[in-house]
C-alpha cells in the first residue's frame, strides 16, 4: 500500500496518473493542505514539455497542409506532439509537418519543465506495463521514478453487492428510490450523487420518470455549435463552391439574433473555411468540436458515462455489464496501433489491460452505493458478469422501498403492473405491494391507449425524408421514439456498411474511366474517413461480397451498352418546399381552442441514379443491397405503402423532369445466402434485373433498354418487360413484377405523394403519435422486432392490417 502522506513528506513527488484519478489527488490535497506533491496526466506532461496539441494555431497550420478533415487533423496533431523519439518517424508527409510545427515554435521543448521532472521523484500510477512511459523515461533520462498499481492507493472498505433486474424500468424504479432514500437518510448530498450508465440507452427512461421529481437532476447535454440556428440556416446550402463566409456576412442581419452567430463566424473565419476541401464535412466537425454553454443545478444529481476516483462523489451504477465501460478495441481510423507501437506508443493490448485494471480498482473504492445488473439480455439469454465473479460481488436482496420517495414513479409502475395483470395475467411484486396504498381511481381510470403529446411543438424548419415519413406512416409512435426522442440511435452493422460501400462504387459506374478495382479501393478509403471501416471479421465476409458485386457491375456495364445516355447523375438531391397547416391546441379563459397555423417545411429526396436519355426522357433508379418494399399499385393507392419511388417521382416532377420509368436495382443477388460466384445460376442472375413501373412508351423505353428491339422483344435487363410488335405495346410479361402504367397513373402517384407528405407533416406538427402499426395479413406482428416495444402499450386493435 502506498502511504501518500508519508511518501510526500520525505520526497518531492510528481504523480503521473490517468485522468480518472485526477479528482482523487486534488481532493487529497484539499483535505490536507500540508501534502506537497504535483500531479499530471500523461497528456498534460507532454503539453508542459512540448506544447499544446489542442492549440488552434497548430490545427489550422496542419489543415492547410494535409488534405484531411478536421477530426483527422486533430488526431495527426496529437500524434506528432505525443511522439517522443522523432527519429523513428519515417513518413515524409508527417515529418514535413512536424518540422513546420517546430519552425513555427508550436512544438518546442520546455527545458525548465524537463529539469523539474529530472529533479523530482516521479510516481507512475497504473503504467508499469506501458511501452510509452518506458520510452519517456529512457528518452528524457528520468532516473528517480517508481511504478505503483491503482489498487495501491485504496483499501477495500466493504464487500460489494449488486441488485439483479430483468428490465430497465424496474431497475430505474428501484435505483431512483434508493438514491432518494440515501439522500433522505443523510448518507449523501444530492450534489455528490453521480448516476453512471450507458446514457444514450437510459436517457429516455430517466427523463420520463424524473419529469415530476422535486430533486434537481443535471442531464448530459452534448450540445455544440452544430445545434444552433446559424448552422441550420447554412446546412442545406453548403457545397464545394458555396462561399460560407460571404453568406454569413451578407445575411448578418437575419442571423445575428442567434447568440452564437459571432462565435460561428469567428471560428469559421479563423480556419479559413472556404479554402478547405470537404467543406460540408469540415464545417460539421469544426462546429461540433465547440460545446455550447449549459446551466446546471448546483445541488443537482449528475449523470456520467465515465468513471472517477473521487473520494467525495458517490456512484450509482445502472445497467452494469461487461460492455458498460468503454475499452479501446479498434484503431482510431487514421493510425493502426500496430504502426503506433513501432514508434513507441502503447499497443492495443497494453491499453486494454490498463483499462481493465483501472475499472477493477474503481470497484474496490468505497464510493459505489448501488449497482444494477441485467440478468438476461434482450433475447432472454442469461448474462454473466466478469467483475462480479472476479471480485466476489454478492447478489443483494431487494427490500421493497415504499412509494413516498418517488410517488409518481410508484404510480407509473403500479399502472404498468395492472396492465400486465389485465392483459397477460402476470402478477408482479408491485401489484401486491401497492394495491393497498392507492385508491381504486387508478384502476378504474387506467387505459393503456396512447393519447398524444400535450404542449407539443415541432421545429418549424425541419427537413423530412422518405424514410422518416415512411416510419411515421408505418407507426407514428415508433417515429416519435426514433426521431423525436432519439431513443434508437443508428448503429453501423455489416449490412449498413456494405450498403454504403456498394453505393459508393455504383456512384461511378457510368464514368468513362470506370475501373472496378480502383473504385473498391476508393470506397474503402471513403468508409475509413467516415468512421465506417470494416472490422477484421467483416473483411472476411466482404471479400465474398466484392466478388458478388463484380457480377452486379458486369450486369450494369452490359446494360450501359443498350442505353442511350444524354446525362446521368448519382446521389442526386432534390428539395421541395412544402406549404402546410396544422392545428395547435391552446387554452383561453378555461376554454380549449384550436388555432390554425400556416407553416413551411422541406421534403428531401436523394435518388441514387437519375438517367436522362437522348429524347430527354428520365428514368429513376434506386439501388438496394438488402430488403426492399414491393411496387404494388394497390398498396400505394390504398394503403400508402411502398411509397419511395412515387415520392421520388413527385420530386422529379417538381423539377419538370419527364419521368418515363422508375426502378429498383438489386446490387446483391441473394439477400439470405452467399452468392455462389463459382457456379452462378440463371435464376440468381435474374435477380439483378430492374424491377419497377414504366409508361407504355416504346420509343422512350427502347432508349433506356434497346434489348427489347430484338426479335424476341423481351428485355435482358428489366423483369417482365416484353414488347409485342403486333400490338405495338408492352406486355407485363409472365412474372408480373413490373407494371406498364399510363400517364394518369403517374399523375395519381404524384398527387398521392403530395397528400401523403402534407398529411404526415401536419400530423407530426400536431403531435399525433398514436400507436398504429401496419401489418400485412399473412405476416408476423410488426411489433415483434420493434426496438420500442418495451415502452409501447399496444393492443391487437391498434394494428392496421392490409390485404397484400
Amino acid at each position: 500500500m502506498f502511504d501518500l502522506k508519508k511518501e510526500s513528506e520525505t520526497k518531492k513527488i510528481i504523480f503521473v496518473v490517468p485522468s480518472e484519478l485526477k479528482s482523487y489527488f486534488f481532493e487529497q490535497k484539499s483535505m490536507d493542505p500540508f501534502l506537497d506533491y504535483k500531479f499530471f496526466t500523461l497528456e498534460e506532461l507532454i503539453i508542459n514539455l512540448r506544447g499544446d496539441f489542442k492549440d488552434k494555431k497548430a490545427i489550422k497550420l496542419a489543415i492547410n497542409e494535409l488534405p484531411l478533415t478536421f477530426s483527422s487533423i486533430k488526431k495527426v496533431i496529437k500524434f506528432l506532439f505525443m511522439l517522443i523519439d522523432e527519429n523513428k518517424l519515417e513518413d515524409h508527409v508527417y515529418k514535413n509537418l512536424l518540422n513546420l510545427l517546430k519552425k513555427e515554435k508550436l512544438i518546442e521543448q520546455n527545458n525548465d519543465f524537463l529539469a523539474l521532472l529530472q529533479s523530482r521523484h516521479l510516481v507512475f500510477v497504473g503504467y508499469q506495463n506501458s511501452t510509452y512511459v518506458n520510452e519517456f523515461i529512457r528518452f528524457f533520462n528520468i532516473s528517480d521514478y517508481q511504478f505503483i498499481e491503482f489498487s495501491d492507493l485504496y483499501y477495500i472498505y466493504k464487500e460489494k453487492e449488486y441488485y439483479e433486474f430483468f428490465n430497465i424500468s424496474d431497475e430505474i424504479y428501484f435505483g431512483l428510490n434508493k438514491i432518494a432514500k440515501d439522500i433522505d437518510d443523510g448518507l449523501i448530498e444530492s450534489g455528490n450523487v453521480n448516476i453512471l450508465c450507458d446514457y444514450e440507452k437510459y436517457e429516455y427512461y430517466f427523463k420520463l420518470y424524473l419529469s415530476n421529481s422535486t430533486i434537481p437532476f443535471n442531464f448530459i447535454e452534448n450540445r455544440t455549435l452544430l445545434n444552433t440556428k446559424t448552422y441550420r440556416k447554412i446546412q442545406k446550402l453548403i457545397s464545394d463552391s458555396f462561399q460560407v463566409l460571404d453568406y454569413l456576412k451578407n445575411n448578418e442581419n437575419d442571423l445575428n439574433d442567434d447568440e452564437y452567430y459571432q462565435e460561428i463566424f469567428d471560428t469559421l473565419s479563423f480556419y479559413e473555411i472556404d479554402k478547405l476541401m470537404n467543406k460540408k464535412e469540415n464545417i460539421k466537425e469544426i462546429l461540433s468540436s465547440i460545446k455550447l454553454r449549459t446551466e446546471n443545478f448546483k445541488n443537482g444529481i449528475n449523470f456520467t458515462n465515465s468513471i472517477s476516483f473521487s473520494s467525495i462523489k458517490k456512484f450509482y451504477i445502472f445497467g452494469m455489464d461487461d460492455k458498460l465501460f468503454p475499452k479501446t478495441t479498434k484503431d482510431n481510423g487514421l493510425f493502426s496501433y500496430k504502426y503506433l507501437h513501432t514508434l513507441g506508443f502503447d499497443s492495443l493490448d497494453e491499453i486494454n489491460s490498463r483499462n481493465s485494471l483501472l475499472e477493477r480498482a474503481f470497484f474496490l473504492v468505497d464510493s459505489i452505493n448501488f449497482i444494477g445488473f441485467h440478468a438476461k439480455d434482450n433475447s432472454g439469454k442469461k448474462v454473466e458478469n466478469f467483475y462480479f465473479s472476479e471480485l466476489n460481488f454478492k447478489k443483494a436482496c431487494k427490500t421493497p422501498i415504499f412509494f413516498e420517495y418517488f410517488k409518481n414513479l410508484s404510480e407509473i409502475f403500479y399502472r404498468s403492473s395492472i396492465d400486465k395483470f389485465t392483459r397477460q395475467g402476470v402478477k408482479s411484486e408491485e401489484l401486491e405491494l401497492y394495491k393497498g396504498l392507492f385508491n381504486n381511481q387508478i384502476i378504474e381510470g387506467f387505459s393503456s391507449e396512447f393519447s398524444g403529446i400535450e404542449n407539443f411543438k415541432v421545429k418549424d424548419d425541419l427537413t423530412y425524408s422518405y424514410s422518416a415519413l415512411s416510419k411515421f406512416h408505418n407507426c407514428p409512435f415508433s417515429y416519435y421514439c426514433d426521431y423525436m426522442l432519439k431513443l434508437n440511435r443508428f448503429e453501423d452493422s455489416f449490412g449498413s456498411k456494405l450498403g454504403s460501400f456498394a453505393h459508393k462504387i455504383f456512384e461511378h459506374i457510368y464514368d468513362d474511366d470506370f475501373d472496378f478495382d480502383t473504385e473498391v479501393k476508393n470506397s474503402l478509403i471513403f468508409m475509413e474517413k467516415n468512421d465506417e471501416s470494416f472490422t477484421e471479421k467483416e473483411k472476411i465476409i466482404l471479400r465474398r461480397s466484392i466478388e458478388e458485386l463484380k457480377t452486379s457491375v458486369a450486369f450494369a456495364l452490359k446494360h450501359k451498352n443498350y442505353l442511350s445516355i444524354k446525362s446521368t447523375m448519382s446521389e442526386k438531391k432534390y428539395f421541395k418546399e412544402i406549404d402546410f397547416h396544422y392545428y395547435a391546441k391552446s387554452e383561453e379563459n378555461g376554454e380549449v381552442i384550436f388555432d390554425k397555423i400556416e407553416a413551411k417545411s422541406t421534403f428531401l429526396g436523394q435518388i441514387d441514379r437519375v438517367i436522362t436519355t437522348s429524347d430527354d426522357s428520365v428514368f429513376l433508379i434506386d439501388y438496394k443491397t438488402g430488403y426492399f418494399e414491393g411496387l404494388s399499385k394497390t398498396d400505394i393507392e390504398k394503403y400508402h405503402l411502398g411509397m419511395q419511388l412515387p415520392m421520388y417521382l413527385y420530386l422529379a416532377d417538381s423539377q419538370n423532369l419527364n419521368v418515363k420509368g422508375m426502378f429498383i436495382s438489386r446490387l446483391l443477388l441473394d439477400n439470405n445466402n452467399f452468392y455462389n460466384f463459382y457456379a452462378p445460376t440463371q435464376k440468381k442472375l435474374e435477380n439483378l434485373k430492374f424491377i419497377g413501373v414504366f409508361l407504355n412508351d416504346p420509343s422512350s423505353l427502347s432508349l433506356f433498354d434497346s434489348s427489347v428491339n430484338g426479335e424476341e422483344g423481351t428485355s435482358e435487363f428489366v423483369i417482365g418487360l416484353k414488347y409485342v410488335k403486333d400490338r405495338k405495346s408492352f406486355s407485363k410479361g409472365q412474372s408480373g413484377k413490373n407494371k406498364v402504367l399510363e400517364a394518369s397513373d403517374f399523375n395519381n402517384f404524384i398527387k398521392i405523394s403530395d397528400e401523403f407528405i402534407k398529411d404526415s407533416i401536419e400530423k407530426i406538427n400536431e403531435g399525433d403519435f398514436r400507436i398504429a402499426p401496419f401489418k400485412e395479413k399473412s405476416q408476423y406482428s410488426p411489433c415483434r422486432f420493434c426496438q420500442n416495444k418495451d415502452i409501447c402499450l399496444f393492443k391487437d386493435g391498434d394494428i392496421n392490417e392490409t390485404n397484400s
